[in-house]
């Protein structure tokens, strides 16, 4: 029986490229506090899951979005789970999809949730 290796984490964050790719050791809390997490609109999920490549397949991806983006025609090669904002919507149907529920931020209300509107895109 071989040892098990250390657990880890990838972390990435995207809009229409990807601008943090790194991985965190389980035992390794202050490079997470420095983590810098970048990104902005014009999502695009194509360059997200093709920095995701063989022969370093992840065991699957979990992917905190509003569902608002591009997305390819057919899944990658590895489960994915959308994380969805509130009011948002799946981005593609291949993939499960958990949604976040409404949270007041302290004192703070978020405004009332207009009906969202249905950008879904396929990607060339």
């Amino acid at each position: 029986m071989q040892p098990s290796s250390p657990m880890s984490c990838r972390i990435g964050s995207f809009d229409a490229a990807v601008h943090t790719d790194v991985v965190l050791a389980a035992n390794d809390a202050e490079a997470a506090d420095r983590l810098l997490l970048r990104g902005g609109g014009g999502t695009a999920f194509r360059p997200a899951l093709n920095a995701l490549t063989a022969p370093d397949l992840p065991n699957g991806l979990v992917a905190l979005t509003d569902g608002l983006g591009c997305v390819p025609p057919a899944p990658p090669g590895f489960p994915v789970l959308w994380v969805l904002t509130p009011a948002g919507q799946p981005p593609a149907a291949w993939a499960q999809s958990v949604s976040l529920p409404a949270h007041r931020w302290g004192r703070r209300r978020s405004p009332p949730s207009p009906t969202p509107i249905r950008l879904r895109r396929q990607c060339s």
